[in-house]
This record gives structure tokens, sequence and C-alpha cells, in this order.
């Protein structure tokens, strides 16, 4: 049986959230303006995980939603100043994170 994760929005930027549907059984955000907690609550039943937006806030009401089997919370982005991580340390959820995903890669020149 898949997993299920929680995708704050269903147009995260690169093709994560496609390479993770192969493995997991992935539910989304649809609307069209920033979900708040509710929203994303009312998703959140089962999650495994949940790959944040930067700033969607994920805070102890969504991990009550999801409930015992939340083990991973994984923001797109720079930073996770919306994760209440010291909530997340608690219950045994690990915070991910990824220094330098929105930097450029250097420019390379052509070998002389």
């Amino acid at each position: 049986m898949k997993k299920r994760v929680l995708a704050t929005r269903g147009n995260l930027p690169g093709d994560g959230p496609d390479r993770l549907s192969a493995a997991a059984d992935v539910v989304a955000w649809t609307g069209t303006r920033k979900p708040g907690t509710p929203d994303l609550a009312a998703l959140a039943a089962g999650a495994s995980g949940v790959l944040a937006l930067g700033n969607d806030p994920v805070d102890g009401a969504l991990r009550d939603a999801a409930g015992p089997s939340l083990r991973v919370v994984a923001p797109a982005g720079m930073g996770f100043d919306n994760v209440d991580r010291a909530a997340a340390a608690e219950r045994g959820i690990v915070v991910t994170h990824t220094p330098g995903s929105w930097r450029r890669p250097p420019p390379t020149s052509p070998p002389p």
C-alpha cells in the first residue's frame, strides 16, 4: 500500500510532485488562494508526509489532523519558519530543508 502525502499546493515547482506520485498517493490543495491550516487539515488525515510550499503553515493543528502516521515534513524552498519544529520533534516527525535550493548554479565558461 502506498503512503499518503499532502502537498500544500497542487502547483509546487519542479518535477518532484510528479516523481512523488509514482511512489505515494498525493493529495493536494487545489484552491486559488493561499491555504490556511483548516484547508490543509481537511486533507491531512492519514498522511505520512507533508510537502509544503515554504510559507504554507505546518502547525500542531495540521499534525493533529494527519494523526500518528505523519513522519516527515518537507518544505519546498528556503527555510522552514512555517514549521513548528519543536512540536514536530516532540512527536518524532522529521523536518527537512533544502539549503541553497533557490540559487542558480554558478555560470560555467567554455574550456579555453
